[in-house]
């Protein structure tokens, strides 16, 4: 762990709107006003995409376009994405497209290696395969949040089915090596997949030049709505969609959803367009907060590389304080959170803190934070401010600071 010295950097943001400073972007994003408008228009689009009426081509042409800005986003062909209801379904439809590949199972390929900071999600989908034959192995992180490659290097060969390697972490915004993962994986003849769930929108991606093979992504990680993702699929893998295939989408049943679909688009558009200045500008404002809470006396650390981090991103300890207290003390005026949110409610960090080596003595300590376009220099002077009040009887219990 790093201490980190930061300076107070100073940048002119449009002022956002009233009401509770929003710093769990990890969780999920406000929508952009252009996914707003692009789903709300998209909603007078009553036809069936499916059909082969004018009604159903209107809405297929607007799925078209969708498509090719969100391929645009990851460097991908429009033909080369699954649409689902969010990263959890894009995430088991992966595994259950992988674990279909018959003619490698049948060569006696039945390893699967997932690292040891997946998201949940993909934890649950790799556990269920097909056959208890399949043996499923978990690689070691190294305690700057990265994947130990060396590891991997060890536990890939010619039984590996498939690897996962989570893109970006949703407790620390660690990006992880993935050209060098896929890399290995596919030097031993096996398959790559990536979570890029907190990746797609916050950093340039280009899965043909990193060699990807499968890759989930979910709107409402960055600016567009909930309840629609996507399943990549690369047209070069060799992947056989054989007993995996489904309804008219190819691996899915369903009506498309248009107007979700376009709102997504349009949230990737304009996050490709805006990604170079917001990330820019969210990594000044994460040090201007990080530096103000340091000028306070608070003893502060980050977990990993800042500069390996998503803009705006990361998973910090505020030493001396239980992290529950305090984000709940500050919880009608800040919403940040320590952990992961959980499908059923509930919020769950230790495993995942204990795999990057995380002392136990520090875990309630630990909190998150993931800030974007929607935060000026305001709100991180007043989250800051509220962080203070809620701390100020143990500051002054210590003599960290005086009345």
């Amino acid at each position: 762990m790093k201490r980190n010295t930061l300076t107070s950097l100073n940048t002119t943001n449009k002022k956002s709107a009233p009401g509770p400073i929003y710093l769990d972007g990890f969780a999920t994003t406000p929508m952009r006003a252009e996914a707003k408008s692009a789903l709300l228009e998209a909603l007078d689009l009553f036809g069936n995409p499916n059909s082969g009426h004018h009604e159903g081509r209107v809405a297929q042409q607007r799925i078209d376009i969708a498509r090719n800005q969100i391929a645009s986003l990851i460097g991908a062909s429009a033909q080369e994405l699954v649409f689902t209801s969010g990263a959890t379904e894009a995430n088991e439809l992966a595994c259950k497209l992988l674990y279909s590949q018959e003619s490698l199972i049948k060569s006696g390929r039945n390893r699967v290696i997932m690292s040891s900071i997946e998201h949940e999600a993909v934890q649950r989908s790799v556990r269920c395969s097909i056959s208890d034959a399949v043996e499923i192995l978990v690689c070691p992180m190294l305690p700057n949040g990265t994947i130990d490659l060396a590891a991997l290097k060890e536990l890939v060969d010619e039984r590996t089915l498939f690897v996962s390697v989570i893109y970006v972490s949703n407790l620390t915004g660690i990006v992880q090596p993935i050209r060098q993962a896929a890399e290995i994986t596919h030097a031993a003849g096996a398959l790559f997949h990536t979570d890029a769930a907190q990746a797609a929108g916050k950093i340039p991606i280009d899965v043909a030049d990193q060699d990807i093979d499968l890759m989930t992504i979910s709107a409402h990680k960055f600016g567009g709505p909930k309840g629609i993702g996507a399943l990549f699929v690369s047209s070069v893998s060799g992947i056989d969609f054989g007993a995996a295939r489904g309804g008219t989408q190819g691996l899915r049943y369903g009506t498309p959803a248009a107007p979700l679909i376009a709102s997504f688009g349009a949230a990737a558009e304009i996050s490709a367009e805006s990604m170079h200045h917001e990330g820019k500008r969210a990594r000044f404002q994460l040090f201007r907060f990080i530096s103000s809470l340091d000028a306070l006396g608070f003893s502060i650390d980050q977990i990993g590389d800042r500069a390996k981090t998503v803009p705006g991103c990361g998973g910090f300890f505020l030493h001396h304080f239980d992290s529950d207290d305090w984000i709940a003390k500050t919880g009608g005026t800040v919403c940040m959170s320590n952990a992961s949110a959980c499908t059923d409610g509930l919020l769950r960090a230790s495993p995942l803190l204990e795999a990057l080596h995380v002392p136990i003595a520090w875990q309630r300590e630990f909190f998150r934070i993931s800030i974007g376009w929607w935060i000026d220099d305001d709100d991180i002077d007043n989250a800051v401010g509220h962080i203070k009040c809620a701390s100020t009887d143990k500051l002054l219990a210590t003599g960290d600071v005086h009345q």
